[in-house]
């Protein structure tokens, strides 16, 4: 996937993850941020992050839920933008 355009919410999704604040329930697919379910917005962001590689999850059945983890694409691309978002 190429680099995607600067978009808000993909951009505030990304941070999250960098955070350690969104976990992804591997059995059902339910994304949450902390203790919360996340917003329509945040999961859509968070669904096509992972569909272009830059973000993974280790869940097992065992531990269902687990943490989202930036990939190498996913930091370069936080990087990017938190370049061009501090020079503007």
């Amino acid at each position: 996937m190429n680099q995607p355009l600067f978009d808000p919410h993909l951009f505030l999704a990304l941070r999250e993850v960098a955070r350690g604040d969104i976990q992804l329930n591997a059995l059902s697919g339910e994304l949450r941020r902390r203790d919360t379910a996340a917003p329509a917005r945040v999961a859509d962001a968070l669904t096509d992050l992972r569909r272009g590689g830059y973000l993974h999850a280790r869940a097992t059945e065992r531990h269902p839920w687990h943490r989202l983890e930036l990939t190498t694409s996913g930091t370069r691309l936080l990087a990017a933008w938190l370049a061009a978002t501090s020079a503007a």
